[in-house]
């Protein structure tokens, strides 16, 4: 069994990160000797659930959108740098405001 046939057997997705073609060659090896465990463990190949996809997706784009938030703080503190630290303060004390209640939550 190829490593392609393999993969298309699962009754899962996974999906299979950071991985050379050498190691790619070296897991496809383990399978045809019939070492399968010892290929998803040396390589930490995950079972993905249609959640864990989604969460990741969120993540990328909470990434971007991290970034350009900084940018916009960027400007706004070089263009109106008092405006900007009254609202950073106001910000903060809401954020403070939702982690108590965070704690909260048992």
């Amino acid at each position: 069994m190829n490593i392609i046939t393999f993969f298309k057997s699962l009754k899962k997705s996974v999906v299979v990160a950071g991985i050379t073609s050498k190691e790619m060659d070296e897991i496809a090896l383990c399978l045809r000797n019939t070492r399968p465990q010892l290929a998803i463990n040396d390589y930490k190949i995950k079972e993905y659930t249609k959640l864990d996809f989604t969460i990741d997706h969120i993540q990328e784009i909470r990434a971007v959108n991290n970034k350009l938030w900084m940018d916009l703080l960027r400007v706004a503190a070089e263009y109106a740098p008092d405006e900007t630290k009254r609202i950073l303060k106001k910000i903060n004390a809401n954020d403070k405001k939702i982690s108590k209640l965070l704690g909260e939550i048992k």
